[in-house]
């Protein structure tokens, strides 16, 4: 992933934590699909990188894994962001 990819998840990370209900819980994921192509959201330190790609992005993909996935952890959970 690069600087400015990471950057982005990061502030959606703290962004979605100050404005979506505070701080996140271990097992709470939350995910903002975009015109069925792309996606991105936050997930707690109990999601594994495979069970976030799972869920995350066959829900927002059309039952399909997303083609393209990242996750970067922090020490507040973890934020992602994939495309279809």
């Amino acid at each position: 992933m690069n600087r400015f990819s990471a950057g982005i998840a990061l502030v959606a990370l703290f962004g979605l934590s100050a404005c979506g209900g505070g701080v996140l819980e271990d097992g709470e994921m939350r995910v903002t699909s975009s015109d069925g192509a792309t996606f991105s959201g936050v997930a707690g330190n109990a999601w594994t990188e495979d069970e976030i790609r799972d869920n995350a992005g066959r829900n927002s993909c059309g039952g399909n894994l997303p083609t393209s996935f990242t996750v970067t952890k922090t020490d507040q959970g973890q934020a992602f962001e994939g495309s279809c």
